[in-house]
């Protein structure tokens, strides 16, 4: 989490698009306006969004992207991802 606040506080000094790709170890994260009582441990995160489970291997990317239109860029790395899972691991579900 230290080393994701260190990136976007350096894309923001030097305008440069970072992407961080790496994996957890076994976490439950929760954003910040998420006030409900969970029954395992968390982690509270400065983000949005509910409780996400990340587990042992589990590949995430956190983009520092400066993009003049978060909605369509996300939607096409959504459409990239899609692609490439759909088109070179075909025995990949997900």
């Amino acid at each position: 989490y230290l080393k994701m606040q260190q990136i976007h506080n350096q894309a923001i000094e030097d305008g440069c698009n970072h992407l961080i790709c790496c994996s957890h170890l076994p976490i439950f994260t929760i954003g910040k306006d998420d006030n409900n009582s969970w029954d395992v441990d968390v982690y509270r995160s400065d983000r949005g969004g509910s409780i996400t489970a990340h587990s042992l291997g589990q590949s995430v990317f956190y983009f520092c992207f400066q993009v003049s239109n978060p909605i369509l860029f996300y939607r096409k790395v959504l459409y990239s991802f899609d692609k490439f899972f759909d088109e070179l691991l075909p025995q990949v579900r997900y």
